[in-house]
């Protein structure tokens, strides 16, 4: 009961200090992250400073186009003043900040609070596959899993098979499985992790068996011309040798089978594509989405 308390504590807190926020951004640590104003004309002067908890603190300051005061070389000032740069972010530098900005033309005075919430980056996911023939049929089990899982970001995935529409798929732990019968139709598998300021994707298609069959034949047929062409040189070589024997000359001749000129007579090996029983079934590859 205490535990829940202290949550709900916590939460109205947080809706409070972002209640005073005009806007609110979300950055990864070890990033850089760029505070926006609205300010539409050049201020006279700019003051930001940082509020993380009780404390203010001011880190940078711009006076008619020029720098006149910096915390340190983690801030720095674009747009005359109205947008902050922050390189390098850790935790510390959530909390708010605040511009206050001398317009011209009057010297008005205007504030404007930008809300910091620092994320840790999330995990990479990974995407592993395996191939399992149950009764005649064959089965693909599709697994996405991260390192570890917290609370600071989701995992969920989505699946489909040939053109129809994309089914969810979601888990409270590290790990995402779906288990799929492979037949003539494309499957598609994607997985995300993700959290309000940062998202990694790994996903996988897998090639219809028929597809992955014509494949086959098609890469065959090139091997099939090259035994055609090497039984007829050899036929010949048979027909050659005969006909000097029938006419009785002396003949110390050494039969050998014909190899493909390489650069390096006698020395090129044959060799033939060896396919594992996965790759009978299906071809894997695996992409990045793209942007």
């Amino acid at each position: 009961m205490k535990a829940v308390t202290l949550l709900v504590l916590i939460g109205w807190l947080l809706g409070v200090a972002l209640a005073r926020c005009d806007k609110v951004i979300h950055g990864t640590s070890h990033s850089s992250i760029l505070l926006p104003t609205p300010f539409h004309q050049s201020p006279i002067e700019v003051i930001w400073k940082h509020i993380p908890s009780e404390d203010e603190l001011q880190i940078a300051k711009i006076q008619n186009g020029s720098i006149t005061d910096r915390l340190n070389d983690r801030y720095t000032l674009d747009a005359n003043g109205r947008d902050l740069w922050i390189y390098n972010v850790t935790e510390s530098d959530a909390g708010e900040y605040i511009a206050e900005a001398t317009m011209a033309g009057g010297g008005t005075l205007v504030n404007y609070t930008v809300c910091l919430i620092v994320h840790d980056p999330v995990p990479s996911p990974k995407i592993i596959y395996k191939v399992r023939r149950i009764e005649g049929q064959c089965y693909v089990t599709l697994s996405c899993s991260v390192p570890s899982k917290t609370a600071n970001f989701s995992l969920t995935g989505k699946y489909r098979q040939g053109n129809s529409e994309y089914q969810n798929i979601s888990s409270d732990g590290n790990k995402i499985e779906k288990t799929l019968l492979l037949y003539d139709q494309d499957v598609e598998f994607i997985c995300t992790v993700e959290n309000l300021a940062d998202q990694k994707i790994d996903s996988v298609h897998i090639k219809a068996h028929s597809d992955v069959e014509k494949e086959k034949t098609r890469s065959h047929i090139p091997l099939i011309g090259s035994f055609v062409m090497v039984a007829v040189v050899f036929v010949a070589i048979l027909w050659k040798s005969a006909k000097k024997k029938g006419q009785g000359e002396d003949v110390n001749e050494t039969l050998t089978s014909p190899v493909q000129d390489s650069g390096e007579a006698g020395n090129e090996t044959l060799r033939y594509p060896v396919q594992d029983s996965e790759s009978e079934y299906i071809s894997i590859s695996l992409e990045k989405l793209k942007d």
